[in-house]
């Protein structure tokens, strides 16, 4: 549902002028080409949901995380919670 969510996304983005002028800015930029809506469509289709579990696990790792609170907020209240991630 995702990978078609992103397409779908993609393809309605096209319709407009000023994102399809600043995607062809960006691909230029970044990649020094242009690359075509299907090319794009052909790499979401190629990412697999182990990769992205994958991934998920490398940027969420609870040893990086970190947590900062504003406001009066009791300690008990969310530290009990949170480390017994």
């Amino acid at each position: 549902m995702a990978k078609e969510q992103l397409k779908g996304n993609l393809i309605l983005a096209c319709e407009n002028i000023d994102n399809r002028m600043g995607r062809l800015a960006k691909s230029e930029i970044y990649f020094g080409k242009f690359i075509t809506v299907d090319e794009i469509i052909d790499g979401i289709e190629k990412v697999a949901k182990e990769e992205v579990i994958q991934l998920a696990e490398e940027i969420f790792n609870k040893d990086y995380l970190s947590l900062a609170v504003l406001g009066h907020v009791k300690e008990k209240n969310f530290t009990k919670g949170l480390l017994e991630v």
